[in-house]
């Protein structure tokens, strides 16, 4: 059987530095329920693809089963899907959400939920590509295999 490859989205495969400087800059003097997502989220269209990290994904799609893991919600699953379809061709790749735009939970939890939710654990998974230094330390605690191709901290 096929192993799952989890592969995050922003700063891992998507680079969008203008959103993330935006959302980084509101969270200083925004509180988190008040953070205007869409508007942050409006242009994930104008991501430009990280080129190496998608090529070595590609490279492996055939051996293991591609799924996509966000802390982007669902408002934003047809722009995400573009975005994947558009610059990775993995039409029919599993993409795992948050559900609402008004669940302001860290990733460091939204993430294993959803990764729980779609049945995939430690052993059915070869491993995780992950940009976000913090992200990074939560899946490697809870006992997954993490490649990190960026070093991000946001």
């Amino acid at each position: 059987m096929k192993k799952y490859v989890i592969v995050d989205i922003d700063g891992t495969i998507a680079h969008n530095p203008i959103r993330q400087a935006k959302i980084l800059q509101k969270l200083e003097i925004t509180p988190i329920e008040e953070m205007p997502w869409a508007e942050l989220f409006e242009d994930c269209l104008m991501d430009t693809p990280i080129w190496p990290v998608i090529d070595l994904m590609l490279a492996i799609a055939d051996k293991y089963h591609v799924v996509f893991c966000t802390s982007r919600d669902i408002d934003f699953r047809d722009k995400t899907r573009i975005w994947i379809d558009t610059y990775t061709g993995l039409i029919c790749a599993p993409l795992l959400m948050r559900k609402s735009i008004n669940d302001y939970r860290s990733d460091s939890i939204i993430k294993p939920e959803l990764l729980v939710r779609a049945g995939i654990t430690i052993n059915n998974t070869a491993f995780i590509l992950e940009d976000k230094n913090s992200m990074v330390a939560t899946w490697r605690e809870l006992g997954f295999t993490v490649l990190q191709p960026i070093n991000n901290e946001y």
